[in-house]
């Protein structure tokens, strides 16, 4: 990992190192056939997995780790956004130092098909992601973390039928990874 940790889920002491390790992960990775690259899986304090402020996570993880990897070739993917965040913060994050720019692909979870839209708007910029993609679909958890949700059995399968309608009648749809 070398020396670019910093404090648990916080940004990291040293962004060139993190940079460096960002480029030789994808490096190893790219050798295994992979070329799309999440940077953070929900960086949002409210989900849990990031303790900075969203600011820090662009600057100091975001856009070098997204430059790394663009170098590499690779592409890269902003999100894993939580359903616990509103899309509004998302989309400002993407603007943040036009993010967006080093943006292929831009991911949440647990999004109904209706929310997409707000984010298409980003795939129909010139120099935009050219990708949407909805990483994590389950159902939430009951309040007592009972799995009662397996007994409607229609509900994943009606959740990727309206995704796919969507993905197809939005149009625009040039590649296999980009809805």
């Amino acid at each position: 990992g070398g020396n670019w940790q910093g404090p648990l889920l916080g940004p990291p002491y040293n962004t060139s190192g993190w940079a460096h390790f960002v480029s030789e992960a994808g490096y190893r990775c790219q050798a295994l056939g992979v070329d799309h690259f999440q940077i953070w899986n929900e960086p949002t304090r409210q989900a849990g997995a990031w303790h900075g402020t969203d600011q820090q996570f662009v600057d100091d993880v975001y856009l070098p780790a997204a430059r790394a990897i663009r170098k590499l070739g690779g592409k890269v993917v902003f999100g894993g956004w939580p359903g616990s965040n509103p899309l509004s913060e998302f989309n400002q994050l993407l603007r943040h130092h036009d993010a967006w720019r080093l943006t292929d692909v831009v991911d949440t979870h647990y999004r109904p098909v209706d929310e997409w839209i707000s984010l298409m708007n980003w795939t129909a910029l010139p120099d935009g992601p050219t990708g949407l993609w909805q990483t994590e679909v389950a159902p939430p958890v009951p309040p007592d973390r009972s799995d009662q949700w397996m007994g409607q059995p229609n509900r994943l399968p009606n959740k990727f039928l309206r995704a796919l309608y969507w993905a197809v009648s939005a149009g625009r749809w040039s590649s296999p990874d980009q809805y």
